[in-house]
């Protein structure tokens, strides 16, 4: 299978979506700028952490969209921190010393979404349920648990892959370790994307539609 062939197929910028918005909100461009500005380039560390551990950088980009909105200091009620939102334990499960530090932060999230994707033999849902709710109520509930919050972050996930603000350009995926078996579930978690992109996709033109109708 062809990756460079798939990242054509699947570029966003082919599709029209629903503009809604857009102008109240910052560009990704933007923030990667305003977090160049103070030395930290995030869209190199989102392409480093997708190399590194097999995830695609457009999914990486869109969890830390509805995670932190790209925020290295931002910090929840339940007490998770950083881009991509780690509770203190999961940080220290996954060797992350310093959670506000972007690079080991997009890193630890980049490792724990390889590892549920693993666990979850290529269900990307499910694979989002357990980074928002955790291992264990995934299992308790034996999928994805009955939690609003849970079931809505999955479908703002969703959203932000084929929003307009997040730059979908596919890297290439060669894996620090086990090339042929981490670049195998690369393009598994590809597929999935794409599933979902053109679910999306044919979502929006629907909305569209109905409401030039209305």
């Amino acid at each position: 299978m062809n990756i460079n062939r798939i990242q054509n197929n699947l570029s966003i910028k082919n599709y029209a979506t629903a503009k809604s918005n857009s102008a109240e909100k910052p560009t990704f461009e933007a923030i990667l700028n305003a977090n160049k500005d103070k030395g930290t380039n995030l869209n190199e560390i989102f392409e480093e952490a997708s190399r590194t551990h097999g995830v695609p950088t457009n999914l990486l980009v869109a969890v830390a969209k509805v995670e932190s909105n790209y925020n290295s200091n931002a910090v929840s009620r339940s007490g998770a921190s950083g881009v991509m939102q780690l509770m203190p334990a999961t940080a220290r499960g996954l060797g992350v010393t310093d959670v506000f530090d972007a690079r080991q932060n997009i890193n630890g999230g980049a490792k724990y979404l390889a590892s549920l994707y693993k666990k979850y033999d290529g269900d990307l849902e499910l694979t989002l349920a357990g980074y928002n709710a955790g291992p264990g109520n995934v299992a308790k509930y034996g999928g994805i648990p009955p939690f609003k919050e849970t079931q809505n972050y999955i479908v703002k996930v969703k959203q932000a892959l084929v929003g307009e603000n997040v730059d979908f350009n596919l890297s290439n995926y060669k894996a620090a370790t086990n090339p042929k078996s981490d670049n195998l579930q690369a393009l598994k978690m590809i597929e999935e994307l794409r599933n979902i992109l053109n679910e999306q996709i044919i979502i929006n033109l629907q909305e569209i539609t109905a409401k030039i109708r209305n």
